[in-house]
């Protein structure tokens, strides 16, 4: 086996899926081409990263990755279209129940403090037990709990349904991050992020549209309807098209699960792909005994508290703007709940560019690190003239590669050694993720301005969705940063650190929204996101701090997880 600076991974001397083909080097992807696919599949077949036994990181083809992406986002979108679905109808809401604007606002708190703690508890169960089957509860029961809220005739019981709602709806955005944890590696990890949070907070931005059509029409509890309706066809695509991704169940997904609750139609389709017997490419079980409040100790690591307080205050920002923008707009400017459902056009095609955005510069920012990087060796073994350990002698791999319980995976956050065996550093993975965090701060700050002054001195309305426009293409960045870093920080427990990110957001969130009405009151509008914009400018002055350090940090998690490993 041979390790690759300029790619970061092994790339193996005889691969083990050959098919006993001629063999020929693909200097584009590292990897080798084999003649015929007769007796298993080839490496080029899966344009993969290569584990430490030659086998692919994901079995996966790019069709059927993207296949799964679609199918992550159609779940996600379950999330984020039952959070402002309804926001459009609260006005009507208010009359049918005979309730005050701030208990109406309620209904949206309670849904975001559940959301920011039963992914806590629930997204770490996918770690141990599986992502498909929580997958499908989390979907079953979100779809009863939407016809729950379509049947409901008292205040009470629709406060109700809304916590259900969001006790089975919120882990999934934490659970499709660990998803694609399990089949991506760092250099496209951060497009696939893009794409699926894009079309998750998308449905957040066009849900309102939605949600305006089918009030206009049949009144607020069709949108319920829908709603159920929606996450229940979600339900049975997920039921038939999911296969098991975590990678301590079934590996790349070349190895047959053992327990029949992991089972699934796909295992059918991957037919001689399901190569793995002996479960070569299993990574180590976590521990047997489930702990709910295991993701709560990921708070003591620095750089989480660093990566998601910023984060959480984009999010608020961004929550509350969609918030403010219905009453607003029903307010202030008369508008009828058909107007306000296309004034929310704005934010969801903001949410679409910005999304998009976010994905290409995170994987472009990557590989432009990485090269660096590789750079930098090169540069070490021109120094140091070639004398000492050999990179390309498999012995001096396996050294740079001692926890051969975990598969090496590509792009790998794991120091190296140069030519005289000095430690290498570490690949900043900080700064390859947050280095844009300035310029989309400044795109925030300046738009939550333009939106906060200009909805308060009742300018025009086009004044108002540009700055909901920009100010949403702005906040993506942040966001989908954040969420790729913490898989990057945390891949075997992705599932916990994915449901923090959700606790530090939701929970900011809901307190942020229950307060808007009274921070209206008291500060006006415009005061209200002059103050939301000064936040953003701490959070992003707080992430360049955290850049500064980054180095010094990534050395002191490396020397952390070397003890726990140690200890076990």
């Amino acid at each position: 086996m041979n390790f690759n600076p300029a790619k970061c991974e092994i790339e193996p001397s005889s691969p083990n899926l050959s098919d006993g083909g001629d063999h020929h080097d693909d200097s584009e992807t590292g990897h080798r081409r084999h003649s015929s696919d007769r007796d298993g599949p080839s490496l080029s077949r899966f344009d993969s990263a290569v584990l430490s036994d030659g086998l692919p990181y994901t079995i996966l083809r790019p069709l059927e990755r993207r296949a799964l992406s679609v199918n992550l986002s159609l779940m996600g979108l379950c999330c984020s279209i039952s959070i402002s679905i309804y926001w459009v109808a609260l006005t009507e809401m208010m009359r049918d129940f005979n309730i005050t604007e701030e208990q109406v606002n309620l209904t949206i708190t309670a849904y975001l403090v559940f959301q920011a703690v039963s992914p806590v508890v629930v997204s770490n169960m996918s770690d141990h037990y599986g992502r498909r089957p929580i997958l499908l509860i989390c979907l079953a029961g979100g779809t009863a709990a939407n016809i729950g809220l379509a049947v409901c005739s008292t205040y009470w019981l629709l406060m109700l349904m809304r916590c259900v709602l969001a006790l089975f709806f919120s882990p999934i955005i934490s659970i499709t991050s660990s998803v694609i944890g399990d089949f991506t590696t760092r250099r496209d990890r951060g497009g696939v992020s893009g794409i699926v949070l894009g079309f998750t907070l998308i449905g957040q931005g066009i849900a309102p549209f939605l949600g305006s059509l089918f009030d206009t029409r049949w009144g607020w509890r069709a949108i319920f309807w829908f709603s159920g309706a929606y996450s229940g066809t979600v339900f049975a695509i997920t039921l038939v098209m999911f296969p098991e991704t975590r990678r301590s169940i079934v590996g790349n997904l070349s190895h047959r699960p053992k327990n029949w609750i992991h089972c699934s139609p796909p295992l059918l389709y991957f037919g001689k792909r399901l190569i793995d017997v002996e479960g070569s490419t299993l990574e180590p079980s976590l521990s047997l005994v489930y702990n709910p409040l295991e993701p709560l100790l990921l708070v003591k690591e620095p750089e989480v508290v660093w990566v998601l307080l910023p984060s959480a205050i984009f999010y608020c920002t961004f929550t509350m703007s969609q918030t403010s923008l219905t009453t607003n707009l029903a307010q202030e400017y008369n508008y009828s709940t058909l107007k306000i459902g296309l004034c929310f056009l704005a934010p969801g095609i903001g949410t679409v560019v910005g999304t998009v955005m976010s994905g290409k510069l995170l994987d472009i920012r990557y590989r432009s690190t990485k090269k660096k990087y590789v750079t930098r060796w090169e540069l070490e073994k021109q120094q140091e003239g070639g004398n000492g350990a050999d990179v390309d002698n498999e012995d001096n791999v396996n050294e740079m590669n001692e926890d051969r319980s975990r598969p090496f995976e590509a792009d790998t956050e794991q120091s190296q050694s140069t030519p005289d065996g000095r430690a290498f550093p570490l690949l900043n993975i900080i700064k390859a993720r947050l280095s844009l965090f300035g310029w989309s701060t400044a795109v925030v700050v300046i738009f939550v301005l333009v939106y906060g002054w200009c909805s308060q001195e009742r300018k025009s309305v086009a004044a108002v969705l540009i700055g909901s426009f920009f100010m949403t293409v702005g906040s993506q960045y942040p966001l989908s940063a954040a969420m790729t870093l913490m898989v990057d920080l945390h891949p075997q427990t992705s599932g916990a650190a994915t449901s923090m990110n959700n606790l530090f957001r939701c929970g900011f969130g809901s307190i942020f929204v229950s307060c808007l009405a009274k921070m209206n009151t008291a500060m006006t509008l415009g005061g209200t996101y002059s103050l939301m914009a000064g936040l953003c400018l701490l959070s992003g002055v707080s992430v360049h701090v955290l850049l500064w350090k980054s180095e010094e940090i990534l050395d002191r998690k490396a020397v952390r997880e070397a003890r726990q490993g140690d200890s076990e």
